[in-house]
């Protein structure tokens, strides 16, 4: 596979909510293109500032998503100089909120994966703060495609059908082109979808990023095998704008299936 090039002015942004795969997707366009490709979660000033003060509350380092969002809000005020190709991912909600919940466990749990294998922490406690602290999943996973997509690049994806067969989708809005792909199907229509987006043959897809490689991963499995949801929950998820734009009725029942409820 070779390497496209683009022009210099051209930005390459994954712009994406957590855990939908945008890891996978920097590391596999790193191998294809030239360019640099930028990964941020939030565009606008006030998720920004809020990213900010996590780093500070916990004591870590401001990670370089957020240095970035800093200079590419600044190219924003002049973005008829440049060209924007953006990348972003839809998925299954309560999925993405469990694994975004998980990848941050530490922060809920003092020596997690310990304290879980001497079964001082179980899946019902796991469940309890979850509902606390990674719920409602579906008012921050929706509400990102406006507050962020739209907001940010005037593209409001709820606009115009998508097709849920093909699984990804390309929309414009002057010198703005955003991919939306499914991470459901990402596998079977990367390559398609990144040769139309940005001219790129043979893409070939490097897993990053996976919960597989992380050490929660065996609470994590049996957390998504065994945990049943109440049937409220699940309906305020599965019957939702977002849910049913994205996903047939036959997806939305396996996904209650996957999940199940009491």
């Amino acid at each position: 596979m070779t390497n496209t090039v683009l022009k210099d002015s051209t930005i390459i942004l994954v712009y994406t909510a957590g855990k939908v795969g945008s890891k996978t997707i920097v590391h596999s366009l790193n191998n294809s293109i030239k360019n640099k490709i930028y990964d941020v979660h939030h565009l606008t000033q006030k998720r920004i500032n809020l990213e900010i003060e996590f780093c500070r509350r916990f004591s870590i380092p401001l990670y370089p998503g957020i240095k970035d969002a800093q200079y590419l809000t600044k190219l924003l005020s002049d973005t008829d100089k440049v060209e924007w190709k953006v990348i972003t991912l839809v998925r299954d909600p309560l999925s993405q909120s469990v694994a975004g919940f998980f990848q941050n466990i530490h922060y809920h749990f003092d020596d997690f994966v310990k304290r879980y294998n001497a079964r001082l922490i179980n899946d019902k406690t796991i469940n309890h703060y979850l509902q606390i602290y990674g719920h409602p999943p579906l008012e921050h996973i929706a509400s990102w495609l406006d507050t962020e997509i739209k907001t940010v690049f005037c593209i409001d994806v709820f606009h115009d059908d998508f097709c849920k067969e093909k699984g990804y989708k390309i929309y414009k809005n002057n010198n703005v082109e955003l991919l939306l792909i499914r991470l459901e199907d990402l596998n079977k229509c990367a390559e398609d979808a990144f040769y139309d987006f940005l001219g790129i043959e043979n893409f070939k897809l490097q897993n990053e990023n996976m919960a597989s490689q992380k050490d929660y991963y065996d609470a994590y499995v049996k957390f998504k095998t065994h945990n049943i949801f109440k049937k409220d929950d699940l309906d305020k998820i599965y019957n939702s704008r977002y849910i049913k734009h994205f996903y047939s009725e036959e997806e939305i029942k396996q996904f209650r299936k996957r999940w199940r409820e009491v």
